[in-house]
């Protein structure tokens, strides 16, 4: 069993934007290395990176206003994420936790889907 098995990244996309693949694709990694760059010092940080090859990251699918309750009820709770702002559209696009045990923030996104498809516009 991995030490790092029950740490988790959660990062939500915004599902309904207009936007090929690949620059959809380039929203969640940049969320993903902003949350992990951020909290690089914090010890779930360390031990997420300290094992690469049992890395384990959920992407889940959100929509404008979802991601922005989300953010907001991040703040209240004071979860540790990065909310990923593109520029120059000036809006928000994907949302990065740090790495957590999953346990502890599966409670805030559980209600939230897979990402599987985007819709069309």
């Amino acid at each position: 069993m991995s030490k790092t098995q029950s740490i988790v990244q959660y990062i939500i996309l915004r599902n309904d934007l207009p936007w090929g693949l690949g620059a959809l694709a380039a929203q969640a990694a940049h969320a993903s290395v902003a949350a992990i760059h951020t909290f690089r010092e914090h010890q779930d940080v360390i031990a997420y990176l300290s094992d690469m090859p049992n890395m384990h990251k959920v992407v889940l699918g959100a929509n404008e206003q979802e991601l922005i309750q989300l953010r907001n009820r991040l703040c209240s709770a004071n979860i540790d994420h990065f909310a990923w702002i593109e520029q120059p559209e000036d809006l928000l696009s994907a949302i990065g936790l740090r790495p957590y045990p999953k346990e502890l923030v599966r409670p805030y996104v559980k209600h939230l889907p897979l990402l599987k498809d985007l819709q069309s516009k």
